[in-house]
């Protein structure tokens, strides 16, 4: 199975991902349409998923700045 990038049910277009935060302060991973916000709008405030989720945003962004380091930096 290959993971897609999950799109708008209504427009087709892929759906823009972002940590948010609910009003009581709890960390969410946020869908929404970025064609128009009252198409599609989501939130995953499931603790595990979000916690592997940063880690896994964060893995990425270290292996980016490695990559992309000149080579007397790393």
């Amino acid at each position: 199975m290959t993971a897609s990038a999950p799109v708008c049910l209504i427009c087709g277009a892929a759906l823009k991902v972002a940590l948010t935060r609910s009003q009581k302060g709890k960390v969410a991973v946020g869908l929404s349409c970025p064609v128009d916000g009252r198409h599609f709008r989501g939130f995953v405030n499931d603790r595990d998923y979000v916690t592997r989720t940063i880690q896994a945003t964060q893995t990425l962004q270290n292996a980016t700045k490695t990559a992309n380091a000149p080579e007397g930096d790393q």
